[in-house]
């Protein structure tokens, strides 16, 4: 969450002494646009906040969703309130990353049209996942559901038992007409239009059963990659991995680290054999690998203290060879890597950076909005630098790699991090308005990679803030929790 603010003392005297005895009318709309489709997403949820300029409060919180055609429109009615301010926009893309567009506002009418957001909306956002439990001696088999949606209910489950039956509900009972090995695959279906698959196998009346399910994520290092879980009665030995992007690996570990050389949506597998001969087959999982890890777009906005600019944008963009295009949002452009730029005077700019690395293999985008807030109306100018991040510490920072997943969040949020030595760690759960709503501070932890579960089930749908404190270093993340 990022906004800057530049006032003259007029203004902060204004801001401090009064409230608005009238009515502030703010009109915000836009619309979500499925990046990959350019297709506007439905049902969305949009979190809108206003905040107070002098204090960074958030005063009010208003959520939407977009309409069938992925539009969304907000009059908020503000008395009692600041006659000028700040407040952001925020939606969740399909990796569960939030983004957020800034504003300010001005009294008594303020419109924020074409405040739209450009998102990876294409990628389903459920898994299936179910458990088979032979029964001994039988060729019964009692499956049980295991799929996940967050957001949106399950509304249809197919089970092929791989001898040419089915069902159709969560967890049912089956019985084979003879023992022996079969691919047992699940296809769920949820009210959002999702669909997913899973497939084990499944070893009814044999002396073994043995089945494998494959995830993808933060492993315990901090690293991306996959971790099979496994069940039978015989010790895995070796596991096949095909990532489907042409690259396999085989290895005796279920537990492998792996990061796609370039972006795109892949469906990754494994193959484990056991001790006892038992082989479970094509356990599957969907992977979003985005545009790929080789190039990241970013960058920070901050005052400059030295009061040669106004502002600088901290450009924090990684990659090979970069190529830049700067958009400062009110119809100039730069191709240069640290630009300069004077803006005409106050105002909300969409400001955006794409950047694409060689050899060709990734390109990224980030957007941000600058406020300036300035009653004398005069121009402004931004000077883009290199990372500030390193000048401001003596020693290396003790935190690294945060994460907070799955984010949006139904029931639990894990939050993952490194910590470089053993340090006094303080983890609080916050609402959009600051106030303390889980608090699990005074814990000291060894160096290395941690992972921390914070139960979330009994809050309501919305924006929070999850604060995390590592000896003297500092950092918050924004989570979303879906209901």
């Amino acid at each position: 969450m990022r906004h800057f603010l530049l006032s003259c003392i007029t203004f902060l005297a204004v801001m401090a002494l009064g409230q608005l005895q009238a009515q502030t009318v703010i009109s915000i709309s836009g619309t979500i646009y499925d990046s990959g489709t350019n297709v506007g997403i439905s049902n969305h949820m949009v979190v809108i906040n206003l905040i107070d300029s002098l204090t960074s409060t958030t005063l009010m919180t208003v959520n939407t969703l977009t309409d069938t055609a992925g539009h969304y429109a907000v009059a908020l009615t503000t008395a009692n309130m600041p006659t000028s301010g700040t407040g952001e926009v925020n939606v969740v893309d399909c990796n569960g990353a939030v983004q957020t567009l800034h504003f300010g506002y001005f009294a008594p009418i303020t419109s924020l049209p074409n405040f739209d957001f450009y998102i990876c909306g294409s990628v389903p956002q459920c898994h299936a996942s179910f458990l088979a439990q032979p029964v001994p001696g039988q060729t019964v088999v009692q499956f049980h559901d295991l799929s996940s949606s967050p957001g949106s209910n399950i509304t249809q489950w197919l089970y092929v038992f791989g001898d040419g039956d089915s069902a159709f509900n969560g967890s049912p009972t089956h019985t084979y007409a003879s023992p022996g090995i079969y691919n047992v695959c699940l296809l769920i279906t949820t009210a959002a239009g999702c669909n997913a698959q899973s497939c084990i196998a499944v070893n009814a009346g044999g002396s073994s059963n043995c089945q494998t399910t494959l995830s993808y994520g933060v492993l315990p290092s901090g690293a991306q990659g996959f971790w099979a879980t496994t069940t039978s009665t015989g010790t895995p030995v070796q596991f096949d991995f095909d990532f489907g992007d042409g690259n396999t690996l085989t290895s005796i570990n279920g537990m492998v680290p792996y990061t796609y050389p370039n972006g795109g949506i892949f469906t990754a597998c494994v193959d484990v054999l056991f001790s006892d001969s038992c082989t479970t087959t094509q356990s599957c999982v969907q992977v979003n690998a985005g545009t790929g890890p080789n190039c990241q777009a970013d960058f920070g906005v901050i005052p400059d203290t030295s009061g040669q600019f106004s502002i600088l944008i901290v450009n924090n963009c990684i990659g090979n060879n970069l190529q830049y295009t700067w958009d400062f949002g009110d119809g100039n452009t730069s191709n240069l890597a640290y630009p300069q730029h004077t803006y005409a005077g106050p105002g909300t700019y969409h400001m955006c950076v794409t950047v694409v690395d060689s050899p060709l293999t990734c390109t990224a985008t980030f957007c941000d909005s600058i406020v300036v807030i300035n009653k004398i109306a005069t121009p402004f100018t931004i000077q883009v630098v290199g990372p500030l991040g390193t000048a401001t510490f003596d020693a290396p920072p003790s935190l690294h790699a945060l994460q907070a997943f799955p984010n949006p969040a139904t029931n639990e949020v894990t939050i993952a991090f490194d910590l470089a030595k053993s340090t006094l760690v303080d983890m609080q759960l916050l609402d959009m308005q600051g106030r303390l709503l889980r608090d699990l501070s005074g814990r000291r932890l060894q160096g290395g990679a941690h992972q921390l579960q914070v139960e979330v089930d009994d809050l309501p749908a919305g924006m929070y803030l999850m604060r995390v404190q590592a000896g003297e270093q500092q950092e918050m993340r924004k989570i979303v929790i879906a209901r």
